[in-house]
């Protein structure tokens, strides 16, 4: 990951926004550093002469100083105390490379990408949040499986489950249904179900392919179109929408849409059906041979 020294001028930052984009930047950098990946930027990035300074004067200066540069005015002591959290085991944030072209030339056959706080001018693909540095793993993840790490991963079919489940929230937010989660003892997953995808009517299919679809590519599943196709024909013309990850154990696994209900079909390598899911991985009903996909068998 190659840091764009031009995002880490604030002058441009409206005020009331520094402090979330600087935010939203040092959870990229703790997810980063979890993962692990390694960030790198020039040698420029130590010196340059930002509006506030360099750029230890904004990670590492005193509070009272930095409450008194202008460019910096608007972020908090929590933000900052954040990212000395963040950094205290290991205190460098980047290692030096040349150039990005060096950048570039050096991992051009690895997964890489740019990052930095959020601006108009980056390159892509550009992590400058959580959210990014997800979307940059799956996109790559997706057509790498075997580098997917199942180490304490606790369920074998949603391995990246933290962040699809927040998909399922995100929906709930969205239709403004987050209100009723006291009808289900907090659960967002009852609300989802019973708020939201009962209440679709007609356009149920369409919404648990576009739901479904989103999750299972967050936990690295690639789509299956030609399976798709065989398992349609083979079924009478009925929508099929199918996703394929290598598992644990070596062996390929199914996700399958139910676009009726907006939920999952697992099956095992030979497409042998496993039950009925909830998108958050919780069961809804048991194993139906019925259900197994015909063109694998």
């Amino acid at each position: 990951m190659f840091l764009i020294n031009d995002s880490f001028e604030l002058e441009d930052v409206p005020e009331p926004q520094r402090d979330s984009v600087l935010k939203l930047f040092f959870n990229a950098i703790n997810c980063i550093k979890n993962y692990p990946d390694i960030l790198y930027a020039t040698q420029e990035l130590h010196t340059r002469n930002f509006s506030f300074g360099n750029i230890y004067e904004l990670l590492y200066g005193s509070w009272s100083k930095i409450k008194s540069i202008p460019t910096l005015r608007g972020i908090s002591s929590t933000t900052l105390n954040y990212y000395h959290h963040i950094m205290f085991a290991t205190p460098n944030l980047f290692n030096e490379i040349a150039s990005k072209e060096v950048f570039d030339e050096q991992f051009a056959s690895e997964h890489h990408g740019y990052s930095g706080i959020d601006y108009l001018t980056h390159p892509s693909p550009y992590v400058k949040c959580e959210i990014s540095w997800n979307e940059w793993k799956c996109s790559w993840l997706q057509n790498h499986q075997h580098e997917v790490s199942w180490v304490n991963v606790n369920d074998e079919f949603l391995p990246n489950k933290k962040f699809s489940d927040e998909i399922i929230w995100k929906e709930v937010e969205v239709h403004s249904k987050h209100l009723d989660l006291n009808k289900y003892s907090g659960n967002r997953t009852s609300a989802f179900y019973e708020e939201i995808m009962k209440k679709k009517g007609p356009a149920t299919a369409a919404y648990s392919r576009q739901v479904g679809s989103r999750i299972a590519k967050t936990n690295y599943y690639k789509l299956e179109k030609e399976l798709s196709n065989k398992e349609r024909k083979i079924s009478g013309n009925s929508l099929r929408t199918i996703f394929s990850l290598i598992g644990s154990n070596g062996k390929i696994k199914y996700i399958s849409i139910d676009h009726k209900h907006g939920m999952f079909e697992y099956h095992n390598h030979k497409g042998d059906h496993l039950g009925e899911f909830r998108f958050d991985g919780t069961p809804n009903s048991g194993v139906d041979p019925s259900h197994s996909l015909k063109t694998l068998r």
